[in-house]
């Protein structure tokens, strides 16, 4: 399994990402977009900011769910991997979720292939 790490402090992080991505998932591929949380909680409205700015802001030519009007949660995950399955079959999904890790995981961006 291939995996990333980039500070958030780093002027490259961007670049990186990217970089990072585009080994991991083709264009071609059209892959679903997943950002997981909630604008209730501060630290976990980062995904559905994320989702809303690739779909308002950058005009993501693909399916992005989970967004600041339309949620979705740690809860709902598997019934949203079930549901993107069913009706994007073959589809490669990139997950983006602000989630809780050890301290020295703090600032970081993580690109897995996991």
């Amino acid at each position: 399994m291939e995996e990333f790490n980039f500070s958030v402090y780093n002027a490259y992080a961007r670049n990186g990402v990217s970089i990072a991505l585009k080994r991991m998932v083709k264009p071609e591929d059209r892959p679903v977009i997943l950002c997981i949380g909630s604008d209730a909680v501060m630290g976990d409205a980062l995904s559905p900011l994320i989702g809303t700015l690739l779909k308002e802001n950058y005009k993501y030519d693909g399916y992005v769910y989970g967004t600041l009007k339309s949620t979705v949660t740690a809860k709902e995950v598997n019934y949203a991997e079930d549901f993107i399955r069913t009706f994007h079959p073959g589809s490669k999904i990139i997950a983006v979720d602000a989630a809780v890790g050890r301290a020295d995981d703090i600032g970081l961006i993580k690109v897995t292939d996991g």
